[in-house]
């Protein structure tokens, strides 16, 4: 289990610091290029319009997901490129186009990584993409442990138990972000969203290889 794993690990002598320098560079470079290609993803598809009034929800990390929806749906139906069957190429083409624009704006709002990224960009010049690096050694060996295990099982029951593990930090890191928007701290806010990427990625990762089995 997760939990024997970190056990373990406490009876051996700590990691030299170059050793744990070693692995957090190694660790640090496969996340950023994950973190890179999601935001360059995510800035291909947006647009200039602002997310939250362009689907009429309170601009607040902490948003109604229920609404998020039905708002989206209302939208959608209004302008699916299907509704524009015999209209003009010209009004086809818009349609198509604002159609786009709100199927991204759902896509970041939904998401709570990118949706604090998106809050961020707005109040500062880092969206949360730069390279961080995590300064407390306990997370940082947790999150390389963490990957290690996902990496070396094909065991359903460990995963489940990995995910379990990683779905509770995630949720975690999720209630720092709101907690530092709500304290209207900008350098607190930056640090959870760093330290919810990773979680973010541990999460996809551990459920990528749960499908592939």
């Amino acid at each position: 289990s997760v939990a024997g794993a970190m056990a373990a690990r406490a009876l051996f002598p700590a990691f030299s610091q170059m050793q744990m320098g070693m692995r957090a560079r190694l660790w640090q470079k496969r996340g950023n290029g994950y973190l890179a290609r999601l935001f360059a993803s995510q800035k291909a598809c947006s647009s200039s319009a602002d997310h939250f009034e362009l689907l009429a929800i309170p601009r607040h990390f902490d948003i109604d997901l229920k609404a998020l929806e039905n708002s989206y749906k209302k939208l959608q139906q209004k302008h699916h490129p299907d509704q524009y069957a015999t209209k003009t190429k010209e009004e086809q083409d818009r349609a198509a186009a604002e159609s786009a624009t709100i199927n991204a704006a759902y896509e970041v709002l939904r998401d709570p990584l990118q949706r604090a990224r998106y809050m961020l960009q707005d109040s500062s010049t880092d969206d949360g993409t730069e390279e961080y690096v995590i300064e407390d050694p306990v997370l940082l060996m947790e999150v390389m442990d963490l990957q290690e295990l996902i990496d070396s099982t094909e065991d359903q029951d460990k995963l489940k138990r990995i995910y379990h593990d990683v779905e509770s930090s995630y949720r975690s890191f999720v209630g720092s972000v709101s907690a530092a928007f709500e304290e209207e701290c900008p350098s607190g806010v930056q640090k959870s969203i760093h330290c919810l990427s990773y979680y973010d990625k541990l999460r996809k990762s551990v459920l990528a290889k749960m499908d592939a089995q």
